[in-house]
């Protein structure tokens, strides 16, 4: 079952931008957990 309210390509675009933006490399899970925390992911969402 697809769970409706994940965010779409489109939304998540612009905020691994703004994380990436300071040039530091980051492990991906990093990336991930940031981007759950602001668009407050749930782990079954994870």
């Amino acid at each position: 079952m697809a769970v409706s309210n994940l965010p779409t390509r489109k939304e998540i675009h612009q905020p691994i931008l703004d994380l990436l933006s300071d040039g530091k490399e980051r492990r991906w899970r990093d990336i991930v957990e940031k981007l759950a925390d602001h668009f407050s992911l749930t782990d079954k969402e994870l």
